[in-house]
């Protein structure tokens, strides 16, 4: 029994140490296992450390174990030998050791060549470029040398020359007071000439101002004469010419009569057709007798006519005829009068066109606008001629031109060109006024010539 009991307790006692023995090896293999992991942490922080400066493809890169093997050469780290090789060439390159390539490449970019070539090159290209340079250098000192030298010879013959021509000069000196001597006494000899020909160009002068006025008088009676004559001559030729005009007898300017009127119709019956010359489109004032067809003696215009009419159809001695315009309270009737100054089945007028005209009612007559007075003469079986000659029936006169004043003797040729113009066409103006006053020609202004071809203002 105690026997047992001494077992049992040496076999609890193994048993317990046992246990302690296997706690304490867990317990230590547990402190292990944690110190192996913070180890293979320590380690793999340490690479992820290295890679961040080296990987391990870099590592075995022969240009690396180059520079790895000079840094061990000079007991140095890597890092420590790249870093020292940097400073050295950022302060050869552009003199900072604390520069960066950045820096570097700034400062290459502002020299020329350097986008396309390395750092050496452009080096060796500038010391090629000195070298030319100082080799130009030398030539060119050599040049002005000898650019000097000659300078100085051409002094010394420019001083010699200098010396010739002084001798020279005062000789010259000498003969030019000579001439200027002779010059004088021809001088006043010329003066002399020129005041005895002054004074006869003077007599020459005022003999013919004599003469170009007793030729101006002569001129102005010869014209007096002429339109004399003129006038003679055309009341000869009107005394032997039964279609002349008498342009003081109105009556003369009586086309027909108003034969019926069609007032439905709005139209007239005239007496005369196409064996009177009348054709479509003509025009006729309507007169209640001739003596309608006077101008007012105060203002020279001519009344309206009381109504117009314009030819629709033209039969062998009547025609056709729609009412244009008429007056209220003054109808057509028949027996009117119908007159247009142009129309003559017997006669062809002739007039001349002169002056400023306003055609168009603008307010600004201009001589353009005589051309469209001229088309409407024409246009009525009138005759437009240049000038007062022979058998001239009317006068169409416009406005006056007016003359500026007189440009200043600078002004520019256009403008003094331009006032000789003007002045020309005012002196033909009143030349024309004068001649069909002297010669009896009737004066028509455009209100009076519109309201005698029935062309009638609004």
């Amino acid at each position: 029994m105690a026997a047992r009991t001494g077992a049992s307790v040496g076999v609890a006692v193994t048993i317990t140490l046992l246990g302690m023995l296997c706690l304490a090896l867990f317990v230590l293999t547990m402190v292990f296992y944690g110190r192996a992991n913070s180890e293979r942490r320590q380690a793999e922080e340490a690479a992820e450390a290295a890679r961040d400066y080296i990987t391990t493809a870099e590592r075995n890169l022969e240009s690396v174990q180059a520079i790895a093997d000079r840094a061990r050469a000079n007991r140095e780290s890597v890092v420590s030998y790249l870093v020292r090789e940097v400073r050295d060439t950022m302060d050869m390159a552009i003199g900072s050791p604390t520069a960066t390539t950045a820096d570097l490449r700034n400062r290459l970019a502002t020299v020329e060549g350097s986008d396309a070539n390395p750092m050496i090159e452009i080096i060796a290209t500038r010391e090629r470029e000195i070298a030319s340079l100082v080799a130009q250098l030398a030539q060119a000192q050599a040049d002005f040398d000898a650019a000097n030298e000659e300078r100085e010879a051409l002094a010394m013959r420019v001083n010699e020359l200098s010396s010739e021509y002084d001798a020279a000069g005062q000789v010259l000196g000498g003969q030019v007071r000579d001439y200027g001597l002779q010059f004088a006494s021809m001088e006043q000899a010329i003066q002399a000439l020129e005041d005895k020909y002054r004074g006869e160009i003077n007599n020459i002068l005022d003999q013919a101002e004599q003469r170009e006025d007793q030729l101006e008088g002569q001129l102005e009676s010869t014209r007096r004469e002429n339109l004399v004559l003129q006038d003679q001559l055309r009341r000869l030729r009107a005394d032997g010419d039964p279609n002349a005009i008498r342009p003081l007898d109105e009556a003369s300017l009586v086309d027909g009569n108003i034969d019926r009127v069609d007032a439905p119709n709005n139209e007239v019956i005239l007496s005369i057709g196409r064996r009177q010359k009348v054709v479509l489109g003509m025009t006729f004032g309507v007169f209640s007798d001739a003596t309608e067809i006077r101008p007012d003696p105060a203002t020279g215009i001519y009344d309206l006519p009381k109504a117009v009419v314009e030819v629709t159809r033209v039969e062998g001695n009547f025609s056709r005829a729609r009412i244009i315009s008429e007056s209220r309270g003054n109808p057509i009737v028949r027996g009117d009068v119908v007159a247009n100054a142009v129309y003559d089945p017997n006669k062809t007028y002739k007039m001349v066109v002169y002056g400023l005209f306003d055609r168009n009612n603008d307010g600004l007559a201009t001589a353009h606008e005589r051309d469209d007075v001229e088309a409407l003469i024409v246009r009525w079986g009138g005759e437009v001629v240049d000038s007062i000659e022979g058998n001239i029936d009317f006068l169409v006169l416009g406005e006056r031109p007016e003359l500026p004043p007189e440009p200043d003797p600078d002004a520019p040729l256009e403008v003094v060109l331009a006032f000789t113009e003007l002045r020309n066409k005012i002196e033909a103006y009143d030349e024309l006024l004068a001649t069909a006053q002297a010669t009896a020609v009737p004066v028509l202004n455009e209100n009076r010539l519109r309201t005698l071809i029935g062309d009638y203002p609004d």
